[in-house]
């Protein structure tokens, strides 16, 4: 571009020249004619340099939306595989707590420690997961958070679940009426409230999602 408007210049003050009745003006023609090329040439080098970053940012945000919605979709595997033992737990525990004869004790064990097994597995999975290496600085702490509520989360349910369990080893040969309040107040005092990851979740939105301009700038390529 420069190079042409070099050329475009050179050639118009050649022009110039040729027709100026008074050739005396022709050297303050020409230090304007200069001052306007370099200062064209200094904006649009500017602008070129914008542009090249905003491009540059558009196309890392893209990646770094990729990189997060992958691991996201595989930590929204593990939400829902929590979820599942989850109600597994309740429905063991709900179907003991309401059986109108007397519940037998040794097959809920059992079951109890079938399900805690689940538990451990998923409790191991859960506290291997790590930030995805490939992520700028600002996205890692909210997903570093994101993954530290899982981790607390399924450690309340594993814990409950074990306590259950315990709880009802037949070797104690606990009473039914009595194992069925012990059991009531561990699901009460044990129990997750919940996971609630919106404060993250919206971090992580924002942290992935461009200015209004670089966005414009970024689509316009």
């Amino acid at each position: 571009m420069s190079y042409a408007l070099l050329t475009a210049v050179a050639v118009a003050l050649a022009a110039i020249y040729k027709f100026l009745p008074n050739k005396k003006y022709f050297p303050y023609l020409c230090l304007i004619s200069v001052t306007v090329f370099f200062a064209a040439t200094a904006v649009h080098r500017q602008n070129t340099g914008e542009e090249t970053i905003s491009r540059a940012k558009y196309e890392n945000i893209h990646l770094q939306q990729k990189i997060f919605a992958d691991w996201y979709a595989e930590y929204q595997k593990d939400i829902n595989r929590l979820d599942g033992n989850w109600l597994s737990y309740h429905t063991l525990v709900e179907n003991f707590l309401n059986e109108p004869e007397e519940p037998n004790i040794a097959d809920f064990y059992e079951q109890m420690s079938e399900l805690e097994k689940d538990f451990l597995d998923e409790q191991l999975k859960i506290h291997m997961l790590n930030i995805p290496p490939e992520l700028d600085a600002k996205t890692e702490k909210p997903v570093a958070a994101l993954i530290k509520k899982m981790q607390h989360y399924v450690d309340a349910q594993t814990k409950t679940v074990t306590l259950t369990k315990e709880a009802a080893d037949p070797k104690l040969k606990t009473a039914p009426d009595l194992l069925k309040k012990k059991i009531t107040e561990i699901m009460i005092r044990e129990s997750p409230v919940g996971l609630f990851t919106a404060g993250e979740v919206s971090a992580i939105r924002d942290a992935l999602t461009l200015p209004e301009e670089d966005l414009k700038t970024g689509a316009a390529k």
